[in-house]
C-alpha cells in the first residue's frame, strides 16, 4: 500500500513540474507589457512591428537584442493569441476615443 501511494505521488509530482516547464515566461520592453512591444516594436533599436511577429528595420544596423523575443511572444505561430490590449478603448469598441461624437 505505501509503495503504491508512493509511486502516485512521484508520477504526480513529475506530471506537475513538466505542466510547469510547459510554459514560459519571457520578459519584454514598456514595462513589460507585450501588447505595447508587439504593436510597436523597438524604434529606439532600430526597428519596428509589421504585426504577427514580422518586424522591418527602419536603420542601416538595428540593434537585435529583442528581436527573437519578439518573434516569440508576438507570433501566432507557437499558437499564441494576441488579442487587443484591454486598456486600448479604440480596440475594445473600434472607435476612436479621441473623437468628438
Amino acid at each position: 500500500m505505501k509503495k503504491t501511494v508512493l509511486a502516485a505521488a512521484i508520477v504526480i509530482a513529475a506530471s506537475v513540474i513538466g505542466s510547469a516547464q510547459a510554459g514560459t515566461y519571457k520578459t519584454v520592453p514598456y514595462g513589460n507589457n507585450p501588447f505595447l512591444f508587439c504593436k510597436y516594436g523597438m524604434p529606439s533599436d532600430g526597428w519596428v512591428s509589421q504585426g504577427d511577429g514580422k518586424w522591418r528595420k527602419i536603420v542601416k544596423r538595428p540593434n537585435k537584442r529583442w528581436i527573437s523575443t519578439f518573434e516569440d511572444v508576438c507570433s501566432t505561430r507557437n499558437g499564441r493569441d494576441i488579442t487587443p490590449d484591454p486598456a486600448n478603448q479604440q480596440a475594445a469598441n473600434g472607435r476612436d476615443p479621441a473623437l468628438v461624437p
